[in-house]
């Protein structure tokens, strides 16, 4: 069952198989950008990008 109430909390496991693929900062820095009422949460930093993930949760409030 598929709830949208906004306050509904929701995960994805992305598995690291491609260095920039669908894990990367970028993916977060592009959703946080797009759809700035989303939590977003960074398992793990962003590990091994952590200085990237901590520059995107710099730069917008809700990651």
């Amino acid at each position: 069952m598929c709830s949208c109430h906004p306050a509904d909390p929701t995960g994805h496991h992305f598995a690291r198989s491609h260095p920039s693929g669908p894990d990367s900062w970028r993916t977060v820095e592009a959703l946080a950008g797009r759809h700035r009422e989303l939590l977003l949460v960074a398992g793990h930093a962003g590990w091994p990008d952590v200085r990237e993930m901590l520059l995107t949760a710099a730069r917008h409030p809700g990651v």
